[in-house]
């Protein structure tokens, strides 16, 4: 496509085509430049190439356009590049372990998806405004973890998440695993009354991180 001129007046039937006359055209095989500008009014009109003269300024831009072409390109193969690399990070990351209030309300939002009430896409932009300004009670319930712990959020969203367990089944594992690294730690004599307060006592430092892990 080129932006011409027109370097002497042209009679086309009952219309007339005024000398410096200026159009977007493209220009065929035979040597003719065919008008491509719906809003000049002629679009599809034919003239010879002879008649026509290429826009100084034109090619100037002409050679910018294929330039800013090429750095696009090259722009969206570092970004397909930059994006490769993410996504195989994201896979080598752990999975982030959800509050179970937030874990329920994401997958209300896949359950959506699947039965086709929203799109996925509509389902991401979604949970990425968790943080505007939005007074529905499922962004009260799961804003307080998008702005403490964002980059968690956004990991979840994206690669995936674990529901954290119920407290009471996260002590009674935790304390099995104390019991088990205690009955582990070999006993070289029997001391009535010090093994079990060695056992309360691994017990309570694990009783006591619980509490301080909830307490920050």
């Amino acid at each position: 496509m080129d932006l011409v001129r027109l370097n002497k007046d042209l009679r086309n039937k009952s219309r007339v085509y005024q000398k410096g006359l200026v159009f977007l055209a493209i220009k065929t095989d035979h040597g003719q430049y065919i008008a491509c500008d719906r809003k000049c009014g002629f679009a599809g009109e034919v003239f010879h190439a002879e008649h026509c003269e290429i826009v100084p300024e034109w090619q100037g831009l002409d050679q910018e356009l294929i330039k800013l072409r090429e750095e696009v390109a090259s722009l969206t193969e570092e970004r397909s590049l930059l994006l490769q690399q993410i996504e195989r990070t994201i896979d080598e990351q752990k999975l982030v372990e959800l509050p179970r209030e937030v874990a329920e309300i994401i997958d209300g939002f896949h359950r959506d998806c699947e039965i086709g009430r929203i799109s996925k896409h509509q389902a991401y932009l979604l949970l990425l405004s968790v943080n505007e300004e939005n007074d529905h009670p499922i962004w009260k319930s799961i804003r307080k973890f998008a702005t403490e712990r964002p980059f968690d959020y956004m990991s979840a969203i994206v690669n995936g998440y674990t529901v954290e367990q119920p407290a009471e089944v996260k002590l009674i594992n935790g304390l099995l695993t104390v019991i088990e690294k205690w009955f582990s730690i070999p006993s070289h004599e029997i001391n009535p009354g010090e093994d079990e307060r060695e056992l309360a006592e691994m017990i309570a430092k694990y009783v006591k991180g619980i509490y301080a892990d909830q307490t920050t």
